[in-house]
């Protein structure tokens, strides 16, 4: 499919336009966030969805990023002259041609991630003059590592779920309760209810240019292992890796017949927890811990908070940090595939036209010298002679007017009849 073969899509973007424009209502309706987000839902998401894996030319890719900067311009009230980069990282944009990068990838990570999807996606690689081929074939180069799913599905009446608490008994939330009191409640979870466990402390680090460690600490066994990740990762990710290690070390001690990992990040106990039903790095790793268990270790997994003073969390901690060394040894059990959707926004991000590193967000309250690149609206509005939009006191008159042009362009484009 070309651009020119389905000329709808790019003109759904007018129609639309204008009646974002009447929903900002010369400062009367919603505000130009809203507007935007409207547009992008009606105009921009039907573009994205006929076209990532068509095969179209720089040039019409160009006219639909032109589109889009012209919506983002004009509902913040910029001038043409503005800047194409800071303008959309300042708006919290991204260009049309590398979100259909971005949502193409996606697409064929989900094809990747079944069985029959991958021999589908081996095939598309002879397509290189298509679309969709072009994509996979640059997917390569970003997530070379394919799915590992060669493991056989435990029958339904043999499965028993693993034990994993996610919450610290009187610990509703870190940030509103005291230090001493995650104390205290961390010294009962275990000198009694873990009473007897070999306890296994694990903690991974992410660096800020995505460089992953792992490492896990067993007081009892006098032992400490590290890894480092073979490409960048999230915390989570790290650790998953770092849960994986703990087991492999726990399957090494076979007199060890009942054990308790410790992890401080509630995000992998809850991968963990899905099992089947979770990401490929969290399935594997609840594999090992079930192969654990069937080979005579009572195994559970317990959640603790971080940085509160608990000697096996903060040797864990320092054992990660420090397996960022490049003579730590780089684990196996993680590949690109396991964070290829990380992988893919770093690339896309990586390509976007602003290259600062923390935009400024638009219409954020600092002083004419500290703005990144453009003007809030209401300076360029009064540097051309017209009047701010001053804000409504009545809160039912802007209730009344946000309403009507919301269903007004709702009715336009067919949404209410």
């Amino acid at each position: 499919m070309t651009l020119r073969s389905s000329p709808v899509l790019r003109d759904t973007g007018v129609p639309t336009f204008s009646t974002q424009f009447s929903l900002i209502a010369r400062g009367r309706g919603c505000t130009p966030k809203l507007a935007l987000r409207v547009y992008n839902g009606v105009a921009t998401a039907r573009v994205l969805y006929g076209l990532p894996l068509a095969s179209l030319r720089k040039g019409q890719w160009a006219e639909l990023d032109a589109d889009h900067r012209t919506a983002v311009r004009t509902f913040y009230g910029l001038p043409s002259s503005t800047q194409i980069g800071p303008t959309l990282a300042e708006a919290g944009e991204t260009p049309i041609s590398l979100r259909a990068v971005k949502q193409a990838f996606h697409h064929l990570l989900r094809m990747k991630g079944t069985t029959h999807g991958q021999h589908l996606v081996e095939r598309l690689y002879s397509l290189q003059r298509s679309g969709i081929g072009k994509r996979a074939i640059e997917l390569l180069s970003v997530v070379p590592d394919a799915p590992f799913r060669n493991w056989t599905a435990i029958p339904p009446h043999r499965h028993i779920p693993l034990e994993v608490r996610k919450t610290l008994p009187g610990v509703k939330a870190k940030a509103r309760t005291p230090v001493s009191a995650m104390q205290q409640e961390c010294a009962a979870l275990l000198h009694d209810k873990l009473k007897g466990r070999t306890l296994v402390y694990v903690d991974g680090s992410v660096l800020s240019d995505g460089s992953a460690a792992a490492a896990c600490v067993a007081p009892s066994l006098g032992e400490v292992r590290k890894c480092r990740l073979p490409c960048p990762a999230s915390s989570t990710v790290a650790e998953l890796a770092a849960i994986n290690i703990a087991a492999e070390l726990l399957g090494e001690h076979i007199s060890v017949t009942s054990a308790a990992i410790l992890s401080d990040s509630r995000s992998a106990l809850a991968a963990i927890s899905r099992e089947d039903l979770g990401g490929h790095l969290a399935q594997r790793v609840a594999r090992q811990l079930h192969a654990l268990r069937n080979d005579g270790c009572d195994i559970t997994l317990h959640w603790v908070p971080s940085h509160v003073g608990i000697p096996g969390n903060e040797a864990a901690d320092r054992a990660a940090k420090a397996a960022h060394d490049p003579g730590t040894v780089i684990t196996d059990f993680v590949s690109s595939a396991d964070v290829g959707r990380l992988l893919v926004a770093r690339h896309v991000r990586e390509q976007h036209p602003d290259a600062r590193d923390s935009p400024v967000p638009i219409c954020a309250s600092c002083s004419g010298s500290e703005s990144a690149a453009i003007a809030p609206p209401s300076v360029y509005i009064a540097s051309q002679g017209m009047a701010v939009p001053t804000v409504l006191t009545a809160e039912t008159r802007r209730l009344f007017s946000t309403s009507y042009y919301t269903v007004r362009l709702l009715t336009q484009v067919g949404l209410i009849c």
